[in-house]
């Protein structure tokens, strides 16, 4: 799942309240997405890989053209 990717990439480095103010989303919304409860927009989906320092593919774990979600 999604969510609990982002969540376990960001706990090292953000509490979620820094995260979710890092990507201009309120806390609520971070929490919603982390739990699977919400769907990230493309534009929220780019500003999570950029605060993560790393590509979209990465964040998704594309391999071979595949997400491995």
């Amino acid at each position: 799942m999604l969510g609990q990717r982002i969540r376990d990439l960001r706990t090292p480095l953000f509490s979620q309240d820094e995260f979710a103010e890092a990507i201009d989303v309120y806390r609520s919304h971070m929490s919603n997405i982390e739990r699977g409860k919400s769907d990230l927009k493309l534009s929220t989906l780019l500003r999570v890989a950029e605060a993560l320092d790393m590509t979209v593919g990465e964040l998704l774990d594309v391999v071979e053209g595949e997400p491995t979600l």
